[in-house]
């Protein structure tokens, strides 16, 4: 239904990432990534050579998942560097891009916790590239946070000296823990203290 829905509107320029089987492979027979050709948007499966002058670019890039990090490689951060340069070029009412780590969430259900450190430095290394990007154009606001914390995830400190901690997972699924959010650029400073998730957007378009 979501592939449906992207594949149906009016309001997105750009999108990269995997999942091609629910564009393509559908009980309902259609070819989404045909649809949205004859719509003018430019299908890719990697985000090798990738033309960012295209109005709209939609790189599938695998299957249903991605592999995990290291395995896929700097996907996401040069998604994220070419997907800030589309958007950027001509674009004198600024844009909205969404970027997610989402097997971060992955590692948290998994209890892993080799694993959910890879996804963590993997988005890290993204967030640098962004913070790179607002740097040089002082326009633009980042904000980083999570829809929901999984795992239950504690690092305990036996010894209390910080030399041998280990993550301690209380569950599979997700948490009522509160999550963190950080910005960085004009209007960071309403993003502080104790909020409701919904009160996000409503800053955000405050910034606008």
């Amino acid at each position: 239904e979501i592939a449906n829905d992207i594949a149906n509107t009016e309001k997105l320029d750009l999108l990269m990432g995997g999942g091609r089987k629910y564009f393509i492979d559908r009980d309902d027979g259609k070819n989404l990534i045909d649809t949205m050709i004859s719509k003018g948007w430019t299908y890719y499966d990697t985000i090798s050579d990738i033309d960012i002058n295209k109005d709209k670019i939609l790189v599938l890039a695998d299957e249903k998942d991605l592999e995990a990090y290291p395995q896929r490689g700097n996907f996401l951060p040069d998604a994220a560097s070419l997907a800030l340069e589309a958007l950027n070029k001509n674009n004198d009412n600024g844009f909205f891009l969404m970027i997610e780590g989402s097997q971060i969430d992955f590692a948290g259900h998994d209890n892993d916790s080799s694993y959910l450190i890879n996804e963590m430095t993997d988005f890290n290394n993204t967030i640098n590239v962004v913070l790179d990007f607002a740097e040089k154009n002082q326009n633009t606001i980042v904000i980083v946070t999570a829809d929901h914390e999984t795992g239950g995830l504690t690092i305990i400190d036996p010894d209390q000296r910080y030399t041998n901690t280990y993550f301690h997972f209380s569950t599979g699924s997700h948490s009522p823990l509160l999550v963190p959010i950080f910005a960085f650029g004009p209007g960071s400073e309403k993003f502080s203290g104790i909020m409701d998730n919904t009160d996000i957007i409503k800053k955000i378009l405050e910034c606008t």
